[in-house]
């Protein structure tokens, strides 16, 4: 019997050896078919979806007399059933609904980092908490508030019965399937207890929580959530004649995306911190990624599109390690023909990892998808069957990725001897991560299996609550005492980890910041230091900076001096308020200017050209100057701009103002030719007089 681990490399192997990108394995009574190139995955799963959508049946996890998981909607055979429950899941999750959701894995993603803080040696608890918390939120609105949360606790068993039962080469019975209908206490028939227990717990699983959403709505209390959505819609708004068929598929499509999302997030995680422990350099170079995009604040998921080489992380951790080595099989409808080969109906098709796509496949690279011809993993299938809930799992596994590597460094357990303990890619996923630890020396049993991991803190020592950073900017080695220092890179790191560990750890209310300014853009801005900032998170982090601490206290003492010299409040200044009733546009006469001679005195090719202006002011207010101005053509709002004119106003009160468009060519200087530029205002005649010429070297015709 192949190993689960081995298999994907197997099948790899033999396909090479036969020189083909498809290979067939019968077993007794199992025609099982292996894809070994991406173009027989298109053809065959993509292509041909219409009769390689269905799902084989593994009596272990499908049949109603074992597990019973057979109308979950990853395992329900393709069918009008399959189509029915798979539109409520794509309702709910696609890339739209997913983003919406980006929040709440934010939400759970930084309590998780501060349990994982205060309690390190949790870490594998706190991940599968992270992951329950999400997805009962999301899917029945229900908020975990305890570590000891039963419902969690439901879910959990629900979820370790499924990951048991669906790998296929654990159970004879999957081979020969007339052995489910033995008795419990036949010789040799244990197996069958275990799957009455996991069946009860599935059970659990798909009761308890819908029946608590149900009773939510009928109270008017229930938070907006996915079951919520699907039993208004599909119960109560359309009350279908099979109200019960429809109440279990609505009960299943919610315990699927539960069950499933938690299995893959948790495993997922587990391989990632497997992969930063194996690959050192792999880890530094994401967190120098970090410290350069992001610097003192947590990653958020908008932050995405800025950090690629996490991104592209995640992506390798889908196909380095996938959760089921082979994914989810499908199956063939009807007997089909591929490159001359007979494909039986009923033949399970699996997928294998060919060095034709992924070369070296067996090395965790993430710049392999640098190259954009290479494909996504197959870890959420293909085709028809392929899983709804990529965008989600993607979201949680970058957001909790990015916060373990912002926070903490993952290393190899050290042995007896000081030297870290080999970690082998051929090692099981739980054997592996029993031998990971942080960069803090908490130090655990390899035995313990209910610890895997222990994490805590950001590449610096913690005991206990106590931080021990070894960061003095005053007292630096080499200076004068007192005088301070330049700090090198890891100096740097440790300071920059422990304000995010504060942050991470205090709850700040913006609305009470006095300097805090959201602009017309949508950005931040602190109105003391005058910078600009994309999000809450780098603003947060901003006032914990030098900077801003430095404004703080400078603030402090200016206002401090200021309230000892003021003695009494000056006056305020009466100033009368100008009251005018318009009474329309002023007479004016304008003239254009040409005089050869000024153009010669400048050293210039051709005639001055400028223009004088006479306006005439008979009404103007007493005390009142006429006042002129030039203006660019974006800066009025009469007509659409255009670059090639500007404009000249001319205000007077009580008249109106008036403007004369001209061409956007340079005025010459009034100071340096006061003989060409001039103005006046005769105050008897009342008639406002000016000239101003165009430099010659940008001479253009009027009519421009």
């Amino acid at each position: 019997m192949i190993s689960v681990i081995d298999e994907p490399r197997v099948y790899r192997d033999w396909g090479l050896e036969l020189e083909s990108d498809i290979i067939s394995i019968i077993i007794p009574g199992q025609t099982i078919i292996v894809l070994n190139s991406q173009a027989a995955v298109d053809e065959l799963l993509v292509r041909r979806s219409s009769i390689y959508s269905d799902r084989p049946h593994i009596p272990m996890v499908s049949s109603d007399n074992l597990v019973g998981w057979g109308n979950n909607t990853g395992m329900v055979r393709y069918g009008e059933r399959w189509r029915s429950q798979r539109k409520m899941t794509h309702e709910v999750l696609h890339k739209i609904a997913s983003e919406e959701r980006w929040p709440l894995v934010e939400r759970q993603s930084r309590l998780t980092l501060h349990r994982i803080l205060n309690n390190p040696e949790g870490f594998s608890a706190e991940i599968r908490r992270m992951a329950g918390s999400t997805l009962l939120m999301a899917v029945y609105g229900y908020e975990v508030t305890s570590p000891d949360d039963s419902l969690v606790k439901v879910v959990e068993d629900a979820v370790e019965g499924f990951s048991q039962a669906v790998i296929v080469s654990n159970y004879f019975v999957n081979t020969v399937p007339w052995l489910q209908y033995l008795p419990e206490w036949f010789p040799g028939a244990s197996w069958k207890a275990k799957a009455n227990a996991w069946r009860y717990q599935k059970d659990l699983m798909l009761g308890i929580p819908y029946e608590w959403t149900k009773n939510q709505m009928a109270a008017g209390t229930a938070t907006p959530s996915m079951l919520s959505f699907w039993l208004t819609r599909y119960v109560y708004q359309e009350a279908p004649s099979n109200l019960a068929e429809v109440e279990d598929r609505v009960r299943w499509a919610a315990g699927e995306l539960t069950t499933a999302a938690v299995f893959k997030s948790v495993a997922s995680t587990r391989v990632f911190v497997m992969a930063m422990a194996m690959h050192p350099d792999v880890q530094a170079k994401a967190q120098a990624e970090l410290d350069a995009v992001i610097g003192t604040r947590l990653p958020e998921m908008a932050d995405r599109d800025s950090l690629p080489y996490i991104r592209r992380i995640v992506k390798e951790v889908f196909r380095w390690r996938m959760v089921l080595p082979l994914a989810l099989p499908h199956a063939c409808i009807q007997d089909d023909t591929y490159k001359g080969y007979h494909i039986p109906k009923g033949a399970i098709v699996a997928i294998s990892n060919n060095p034709d796509v992924y070369i070296d496949p067996d090395r965790f690279n993430p710049d392999r998808f640098l190259d954009l011809s290479v494909p996504d993993a197959p870890t959420f299938g293909y085709g028809r069957r392929s899983c709804p809930g990529s965008h989600h799992a993607e979201a949680s596994l970058f957001i909790i990725a990015a916060g373990l590597l912002a926070m903490f460094n993952i290393g190899p357990e050290e042995d007896h001897n000081g030297k870290p303990i080999p970690l082998k890619p051929e090692m099981r996923l739980n054997e592996a991560v029993r031998y990971i630890r942080s960069n803090a020396g908490l130090l655990l049993d390899p035995k313990d299996t209910s610890k895997l991991f222990g994490i805590g803190q950001s590449r610096s020592r913690v005991t206990g609550d106590l931080w021990q950073t070894t960061m003095d900017y005053q007292n630096r080695v080499g200076s004068k005492f007192g005088g301070g220092g330049v700090a090198g890179a890891s100096e740097a790191n440790v300071d920059r980890r422990e304000r995010l560990r504060k942050l991470a750890l205090e709850t700040i209310d913006l609305a009470k910041d006095p300097y805090i300014l959201r602009n017309h853009l949508g950005s931040l801005e602190c109105r003391l230091c005058l910078t600009l900032h994309t999000n809450e998170g780098s603003y947060l982090a901003h006032t914990q900076g030098k900077k801003h601490q430095t404004n703080l206290a400078r603030r402090a003492a200016r206002d401090a001096k200021e309230t000892q010299l003021i003695t009494a409040p000056a006056p305020a200044a009466s100033v009368p308020r100008k009251m005018f009733i318009k009474i329309g546009r002023p007479g004016y006469r304008v003239t254009k200017v040409r005089d050869p001679l000024m153009a010669a005195a400048a050293g210039g090719g051709g005639a001055k050209e400028g223009m004088m202006v006479q306006v005439h002011l008979p009404q103007i207010k007493e005390g009142v100057i006429p006042r002129r101005r030039f203006m660019s053509a974006w800066e009025q709002k009469k007509e659409q701009p255009n670059r090639a004119y500007q404009y000249l106003i001319v205000a007077a009160e009580p008249y109106e103002s008036i403007a004369f468009r001209i061409p956007a060519r340079e005025i010459e200087d009034i100071e340096e030719n006061p003989d060409w530029n001039w103005s006046h205002w005769d105050a008897d005649t009342k008639q406002y007089s000016f000239q101003f010429m165009f430099k010659t070297s940008s001479l253009a015709p009027y009519g421009q």
